[in-house]
């Protein structure tokens, strides 16, 4: 339900602002998004529904592993920043040698 909601707001988003990479993170801050420019790249990882997904599937592993919300937390964030983190290092080098 999670993911639908968020589909659901994404294309709100989309209509209100006019701009297909819309998204309820904080690259909304960003005047003229462009998905070139690495920093709003990194501003459209930060985002809301991603967030909630995760706190949700945090108390889900919490309850089913019978382990405190902290450690579960700690797990399913820490997988995820590590996840997105690769994959930004990743989005940088190859921006970096096709760039040439």
């Amino acid at each position: 339900m999670v993911g639908v909601l968020g589909a659901a707001l994404k294309i709100l988003l989309v209509l209100a602002t006019g701009n297909l990479f819309a998204t309820p993170s904080l690259a909304l801050l960003a005047k003229d998004f462009d998905p070139q420019n690495p920093v709003h790249g990194l501003l459209a990882v930060v985002n809301v529904m991603t967030f909630w997904y995760l706190w949700v599937a945090a108390i889900g592993l919490a309850r089913l592993g019978s382990v405190s919300f902290v450690k579960a937390a700690a797990w399913v964030f820490g997988i995820w920043a590590s996840y997105t983190g690769l994959m930004v290092a990743l989005g940088f080098a190859l921006q970096a040698v096709f760039a040439k």
